[in-house]
């Protein structure tokens, strides 16, 4: 072939792979720092303690005390649900990428939902709200529900994936 051939294919290729990069690498960078920003709020305030009734603070301390623990509550709820409200719009505006992702466990329609839930339940009993994060959390880290659904179709995704919980190991956080 003629040296003009080998120009035109090298750059065609070149202007393919960065417009593709473009068009598919900024929704992925935007999904996992979202996905980072929903995990890193979970840890931080998804043990935040509802306060104790207003009945109970009779000095000022405690009524400053309790005021304050409200502020928190109200700010962890617009946190979760400004979160869950991100992730319920990135899923609707990158619908096919969501897709693509689901094959892979990642549901962001779960983990909107439950954040949404979260955010409603924020001054209710700690255990439904412990339930709630880790659905979150299962619902942003691990791929098993997928590989279990496949599994018995593909035998290259019968091994057991499993990402480490303290938790798990006995350490409480």
């Amino acid at each position: 072939m003629q040296w003009y051939v080998y120009l035109m294919t090298a750059s065609a290729a070149v202007v393919f792979s960065w417009s593709s990069l473009v068009l598919f690498g900024r929704p992925v960078r935007l999904l996992f720092d979202l996905r980072r920003d929903v995990l890193a709020h979970l840890f931080l305030l998804g043990s935040i303690a509802a306060p104790s009734p207003r009945d109970t603070a009779v000095t000022s301390r405690q009524i400053r005390e309790y005021d304050e623990a409200v502020r928190k509550l109200r700010e962890a709820e617009q946190v979760f649900r400004d979160l869950g409200s991100r992730l319920l719009a990135f899923r609707e505006s990158e619908s096919m990428l969501c897709a693509m992702l689901r094959l892979f466990g990642l549901d962001l329609l779960a983990a909107g939902d439950r954040l949404n839930d979260l955010a409603a339940t924020c001054s209710q009993p700690t255990p439904k709200r412990a339930g709630l994060c880790h659905d979150i959390e299962d619902a942003l880290r691990a791929a098993t529900p997928a590989r279990r659904r496949y599994a018995h179709s593909n035998h290259l995704l019968d091994y057991q994936h499993r990402f480490l919980r303290l938790d798990d190991v006995g350490f409480t956080v």
